[in-house]
């Protein structure tokens, strides 16, 4: 999830603290990525990722047709911004 506001100026990184892990799996298009400890990864249609829980991470870009089934657990949990971890790229 892009944590940026109304002017899509990019704010920070997010973590999401209170659940098990999130899935994706990209349906058509393509998203890039960036993880703590992993880097900037991109994920086009057939592809799937399983995040662990709490890492520090944001969506950098996507295409027009960016079609994604996402689960998440629990369903109720709250984003925070936090810190880019140490390893960021630059932007």
């Amino acid at each position: 999830m892009p944590i940026s506001n109304s002017d899509n100026e990019f704010l920070g990184y997010s973590a999401k603290p209170i659940h098990g892990g999130q899935f994706v799996y990209v349906i058509k298009g393509w998203a890039t990525f960036e993880y703590e400890g992993v880097g900037v990864r991109t994920l086009r249609a057939g592809d799937c990722m399983n995040q662990r829980p709490m890492i520090a991470h944001r969506e950098i870009e996507y295409s027009d047709d960016y079609e994604v089934l996402e689960i998440v657990a629990p369903a109720d949990f709250k984003t925070r911004i936090v810190d880019a971890p140490v390893d960021a790229a630059a932007d």
